[in-house]
């Protein structure tokens, strides 16, 4: 699935990129972009992103959830042995 929205007690942790709901696995394609635009920061400085990015994961695996992380270059050469390795 993708774009699935997750929930705890404290209301809506994320919108992930993917999600595996059959085996309790996400995955967040990271990029530049959520650190360097201010577009995307939403008003906090990249050092504050970067902790609120772990809080936001920590949340995700309580869950719990397996999260599974890609940057770049891992998404332009996306292959079946990956995408299997995902789901395992």
């Amino acid at each position: 699935m993708l774009q699935q929205s997750h929930f705890d007690d404290r209301g809506c942790i994320a919108d992930t990129d993917f999600s595996w709901p059959e085996n309790g696995t996400v995955g967040e394609a990271d990029g530049d972009i959520e650190y360097l635009d201010p577009a995307f920061r939403r008003g906090r400085s990249a050092d504050q992103v970067v902790p609120d990015e772990k809080i936001r994961e920590d949340r995700l695996r309580a869950l719990p959830k397996v999260v599974a992380r890609w940057c770049r270059p891992v998404r332009l050469s996306l292959d079946r042995r990956f995408t299997e390795r995902l789901c395992a």
